[in-house]
């Protein structure tokens, strides 16, 4: 039998937690294989796995559903815009997202400047 001190359990959640995010945020999205969104697909399809009834329970629950449904539905999307996008145009697209970025912090920082 285990015998863990309240701040033992905190302490392995709170790795726990860390790990987690880790995995999260280098997750390849960009990767996400068939099979993968075939599985997740009885889970996303689960009348109770919404945020709103996942986070009766647990906030954490309702962040980590909310991740998993944004996942599928970048899977989703990139698929169909894989497909629609010719295989030449590729390299434009691309090419321009550094400039997407570049403005997309300059729009920040002024909508800052200007509150």
């Amino acid at each position: 039998m285990f015998h863990f001190h309240k701040g033992d359990i905190r302490e392995r959640a709170v790795h726990f937690f860390r790990y987690l995010v880790a995995v999260c945020l280098q997750f390849d999205k960009d990767n996400i294989s068939e099979r993968a969104v075939r599985l997740l697909k009885r889970i996303i399809d689960d009348p109770q796995f919404t945020p709103d009834q996942v986070a009766k329970q647990s906030k954490a629950a309702m962040s980590m559903c909310l991740w998993v449904r944004a996942m599928d539905t970048y899977a989703k999307v990139s698929k169909v815009s894989a497909d629609a996008v010719p295989p030449g145009e590729h390299a434009e697209i691309q090419a321009a997202e550094p400039d997407c970025a570049r403005t997309q912090l300059h729009m920040r920082t002024y909508t800052h400047v200007c509150t």
